[in-house]
């Protein structure tokens, strides 16, 4: 899986919710490559594709869904200003420290996940008083 990432780490994350099945095929077309190319024998190669992925979504930096916007910022942030790479960064030593409130960042991903009273007050669904234009 690990190697699967550097192409698009945040589309192919299997942290990150609802990338699951993504995740899954691009590990796929990774273990084929690796058999093809000779990098891994036939044998290493069905193991590897009957073997569930491990995932521990207790720690690091994607442990809460709801830094995950602001991380991406940081990230892009830090790229732009000292161009190194998302990998580079993620996977170079380096520590960035922010000012994130973990508090408000966690309010304000409840505040607006699309089952919240106020997400359903900020956007109102289309009708005929409020219609809904998209841009």
């Amino acid at each position: 899986m690990l190697a699967a990432l550097p192409k698009a780490p945040n589309h192919y994350s299997p942290l990150h919710e609802g990338n699951e099945e993504r995740s899954e095929k691009r590990r796929k077309i990774v273990l084929n490559v690796m058999k093809d190319e000779g990098l891994i024998t036939e044998r290493e190669w069905e193991a590897a594709l009957e073997s569930p992925l491990a995932l521990n979504k207790e720690n690091g930096i994607y442990a809460n869904e709801a830094y995950f916007t602001y991380i991406d910022m940081v990230l892009e942030e830090a790229q732009k200003e000292y161009g190194i790479s998302e990998e580079e960064i993620l996977s170079g030593g380096y520590t960035i420290h922010t000012a994130l409130n973990t508090t408000a960042q966690e309010a304000v991903n409840e505040a607006f996940s699309l089952d919240s009273e106020i997400s359903a007050q900020l956007f109102p669904a289309n009708g005929p008083r409020h219609p809904v234009k998209e841009v």
